[in-house]
């Protein structure tokens, strides 16, 4: 197979991860206008009752197969019994995730008001099982992912304006929501027989995946836990509209998570392939690299995040969710200790098949996360939410980069953080000069955004920036060839 440039998939990655955040930014405000904050946290609690069970359905297969499909894609007859064992594996429990679902909700009646949404909801779990994403990760095929989340994304915010006009169309909303990841499913479900032929597979061949498939399945609840355990305590503890707040900020979060860490994913296999063939110097070149990618646009983007916290809010809301602003600040630093923990945990232990230490990791910090909820939901509601979450990634951080130094030793302190600092202080600079001139905020967001953006850049070039220098040149050769 021809080796694909990661410097293209990351940036292929990262459009689409952008697509996936214009997606609410563009619909969020109308979404927040049109329906009401109880309505909204009704559609996230239920939202996050889904998620579990989609989790269920998926186990840790996405991970594993991501890791072990690197290791042997370019024999296409292993890979395609391998990727018929995975989605075999998948089926069943999408299946027993199906039949827990229907349990609960007919034994729960807290959960009764929320039946028909939850069960509504529950139709991307077959979809998702169906679409086998995995197997384009697998092949670094980004270009074919980028360009079908483009046409979906775009057709779903045509569809949400015109079907979703007043207040209790929560049904059409998370109808239009879906579509636009269940139709990028059938489509893969499609296309992926260029891949591999569906066959069915001998459950003795299965039974060597299991236990790795379920380590990195308890990880994953572990991760889950942390993640939707705010929300879904929340509504228990506190009340929907409180559960509509947090969804704002939670939202912003997600969304900046999501484009950051488009640099992390596409390089999962690749990192597997290296470490799968003892390329140890690679391997560590690798990671070194996305440590420093991810410092350059981390750190001025987590501190535009707190200067701008309340114009975000008005922006993909309304006076209704300003106070989501303090919760965002707590959750903008969440996201620098976040992103660290991702690259030890996804792009160092996971290549290594390390799992144990990540399954470990997450387990401890899902616990502290419930106790602190428990204990902090009551007195500060989303502000609680918003600080278990940074104390769980906090924790998960400290363990799996002390493990990932017997693995790969790299360095965060270096003369790329240093340069990145000094181009921060000016972001400081000019978005405090942009406040001076009473705008309205919008104008004030928008303005900070490219003024602030442009100065960093200037900044990081006059300092010699090798990474960014290295762009330059690479624009420059370009231009030479053409």
């Amino acid at each position: 197979m021809r080796k694909k440039s990661l410097s293209l998939n990351a940036i292929l990655n990262a459009i689409r991860s952008i697509l996936n955040m214009l997606f609410p930014l563009i619909t969020y405000p109308y979404i927040t206008s049109v329906l009401s904050v109880n309505e909204l946290g009704k559609y996230n609690f239920s939202l996050s009752i889904v998620n579990y069970f989609a989790l269920i359905a998926g186990l840790g297969i996405s991970s594993y197969a991501i890791r072990e499909g690197a290791r042997i894609r370019e024999d296409r007859k292993k890979l395609a019994v391998f990727t018929n064992q995975m989605l075999e594996i998948n089926l069943i429990s999408m299946c027993f995730a199906y039949i827990l679902l229907f349990l609960i909700l007919s034994m729960s009646s807290s959960l009764h008001p929320y039946k028909k949404l939850i069960l509504f909801l529950s139709i991307q779990l077959f979809f998702t099982t169906i679409g086998v994403e995995w197997l384009y990760s697998i092949f670094e095929d980004y270009q074919y992912i980028t360009i079908r989340s483009i046409i979906f994304k775009i057709v779903s915010i045509a569809m949400l304006f015109i079907f979703v006009k007043k207040q209790g169309d929560i049904f059409q909303y998370a109808a239009v929501v879906m579509f636009a990841t269940t139709g990028s499913n059938i489509l893969d479900a499609i296309f992926a027989r260029k891949y591999f032929k569906v066959a069915f597979c001998k459950l003795q061949g299965l039974k060597k995946h299991i236990r790795p498939i379920m380590v990195l399945f308890a990880s994953n609840i572990a991760v889950m836990v942390y993640v939707y355990s705010d929300t879904t305590m929340l509504g228990l503890l506190a009340n929907d509209y409180t559960v509509g707040i947090y969804a704002v900020s939670s939202k912003v979060y997600s969304m900046m998570k999501s484009v950051l860490s488009a640099v992390l994913i596409v390089s999962i296999p690749r990192l597997a392939n290296l470490y799968g063939a003892k390329k140890k110097k690679e391997f560590k070149k690798i990671v070194q690299n996305i440590i420093d990618t991810i410092t350059i646009l981390l750190i001025p983007s987590v501190v535009g995040l707190i200067l701008q916290s309340k114009n975000i809010i008005m922006f993909i809301s309304n006076e209704q969710y300003i106070q989501a602003t303090s919760s965002l600040v707590i959750l903008s630093f969440a996201l620098i200790v976040c992103m660290y923990g991702w690259i030890f945990s996804q792009c160092v232990l996971l290549p290594a098949q390390q799992e144990n230490v990540i399954l470990i990791a997450t387990i401890i910090s899902a616990i502290v996360n419930i106790v602190l909820n428990f204990v902090l939901i009551g007195v500060w509601k989303e502000n609680a939410a918003a600080f278990t979450t940074l104390v769980a990634e906090g924790i998960m951080l400290a363990i799996c980069g002390w493990y990932s130094r017997k693995i790969c030793k790299v360095r965060v302190l270096n003369k790329n953080l240093v340069t990145v600092c000094i181009g921060t202080i000016v972001v400081i600079f000019v978005c405090k000069i942009v406040d001076y001139l009473n705008l309205v905020s919008i104008m004030n967001l928008l303005i900070s955004i490219v003024l602030s953006g442009i100065s960093y850049i200037v900044v990081l070039i006059m300092l010699k920036n090798e990474h960014v220098m290295a762009i330059l040149n690479k624009i420059k050769s370009l231009r030479v060839k053409y």
